[in-house]
């Protein structure tokens, strides 16, 4: 399901960004170091956005993502993200 690969604000606003390329690489990241996993597992669709808008993100397992990978990609949820969004 697409919208589960989408920032918050993509969901609030209905409306797509270059920048969420950036939020999707790192879901995209997460589904590849978790085997194949669905993201947000166990969670259902209505309460993705005000899970997401709390500040919540996926986990990477230690046991199938090195911590150097996972920093990297959960940057695309924090700083990388933040500085595209204002195209530094």
């Amino acid at each position: 399901m697409i919208f589960l690969r989408m920032p918050p604000e993509a969901l609030r606003d209905r409306a797509s960004r270059p920048s969420d390329d950036v939020w999707s690489f790192g879901v995209l990241g997460w589904e590849a170091m978790s085997e194949g996993g669905a993201p947000y597992p166990g969670l259902p669709a209505k309460e993705l956005l005000s899970h997401l808008e709390s500040g919540q993100r996926l986990v990477f397992s230690e046991k199938t993502c090195p911590v150097e990978l996972s920093d990297l990609l959960s940057s695309c949820w924090r700083e990388v993200r933040r500085c595209f969004l204002r195209k530094c």
